[in-house]
């Protein structure tokens, strides 16, 4: 017989995977719908996402994946600098509005950070900074607890941040709270990258407690913010 707990963490793994992939196959059946509709005009779905949004902010993407029928991966298929992907979030953070003009209205924007029921850490597309949430299934580090103070993402705080967790590990966070948009790229995905540490070190200049000694696990490494923060800077985008 399995175990409660067991047989429940497993079906808690199943629905979230479910849910996850739902949302991910909805993107692409709206690219679908997109495409029709779009095609009297003469516009694919990334013409339209273009002269929508991304141009009236002044985002420029350097390419754009496909399958091999010829269409855009919507959900995750962009190759942007980081300072056109900072633009972008500027634009989340700013609640869909641009130099005094409203692209989107902030209601619908707001739906992309409500947290899901499967997962509190997932929302539409972005990945929240809420209690109880998990990131990856299967990876222990990826999970939040209902009753901590925030996400699995930054577990110092700010509940409120949403980021966009692209291949390679890199990252788009952005925090309302601090007024922040901060960009990591990178392009390998065996390096040694933590969302939690590296949050930690440019927020407080200091890495978070962790364990390394078995007798001694509430033992922490301090890293002096003058070395360890030098790299860390540089990829982060800050606009007043």
């Amino acid at each position: 017989h399995r175990k409660p707990a067991k047989f429940a963490h497993r079906a808690l793994r199943k629905s979230v995977r479910a849910e996850e992939r739902a949302r991910q196959c909805a993107v692409l059946w709206f690219g679908e719908i997109m495409k029709r509709k779009l095609a009297t005009r003469k516009q694919t779905p990334l013409d339209y996402l273009k002269q929508r949004i991304l141009e009236p902010i002044g985002v420029e993407v350097g390419d754009w994946v496909h399958d091999a029928s010829g269409n855009p991966h919507i959900p995750n298929g962009a190759h942007l600098t980081a300072r056109n992907w900072a633009k972008y979030g500027q634009w989340l953070l700013q609640g869909g509005e641009w130099n005094g003009k409203q692209i989107v209205r902030k209601n619908l924007l707001d739906e992309l950070v409500k947290p899901s029921k499967a997962n509190p850490g997932h929302g539409l597309a972005l990945w929240l900074n809420q209690p109880g949430g998990q990131g990856a299934v299967g990876v222990a580090g990826q999970k939040s607890e209902p009753g901590d103070t925030a996400g699995w993402i930054y577990r110092g705080g700010h509940s409120d941040l949403f980021a966009a967790l692209g291949a390679g590990k890199c990252r788009m966070y952005v925090i309302p709270s601090l007024k922040m948009v901060v960009v990591r790229q990178a392009d390998n995905k065996s390096d040694r990258f933590d969302d939690n540490t590296f949050l930690s070190l440019l927020l407080t200049g200091q890495s978070p407690d962790r364990s390394y000694s078995r007798t001694s696990p509430s033992a922490s490494c301090r890293v002096p913010l003058s070395r360890s923060l030098r790299s860390t800077r540089r990829e982060a985008f800050r606009r007043r």
